[in-house]
């Protein structure tokens, strides 16, 4: 997938994959409408992208979004980011349940198979995290 596409033969309501950084200059993917077209630009969610290579116009120079014409492999990448970020909504949710304490009348037993189950799905500190 070479960064820059032509969006010169490009239509308004054609989907396009948009490439952006999250965080730390993590990449992240999501699929979108063209909005609204010029010459020389493509408007996709507010955002104004340049026709011939679909770079975002003065968008940061260290990562640049851009829009890419959908592929297999781009539109895969888009339903993993939306896997991962529904994974850390639900990964949140969880914590954040796991603050509070426990109804009357929990048994110690309830406790420890919640506590097993967890342990089946995190990451041991042995083997690190991953950014």
């Amino acid at each position: 997938m070479s960064l820059y596409e032509s969006f010169e033969s490009a239509r308004v309501g054609d989907e396009v994959v948009v490439s952006f950084r999250v965080g730390f200059g993590h990449e992240a993917y999501k699929l979108a409408s063209i909005d609204r077209l010029t010459k020389t630009q493509v408007i996709v969610g507010g955002q104004k992208f340049r026709r011939d290579t679909g770079g975002q116009v003065g968008g940061d120079s260290w990562y640049p979004n851009f829009i890419k014409h959908p592929t297999e492999k781009s539109l895969r990448l888009v339903e993993q980011f939306k896997t991962k970020s529904e994974m850390d909504r639900e990964w949140l949710a969880i914590c954040r349940l796991a603050e509070r304490k426990p109804k009357e009348g929990t048994t110690l037993e309830s406790l420890q198979k919640i506590r097993a189950l967890l342990e089946d799905v995190v990451i041991s500190p042995s083997e690190g995290e991953e950014g």
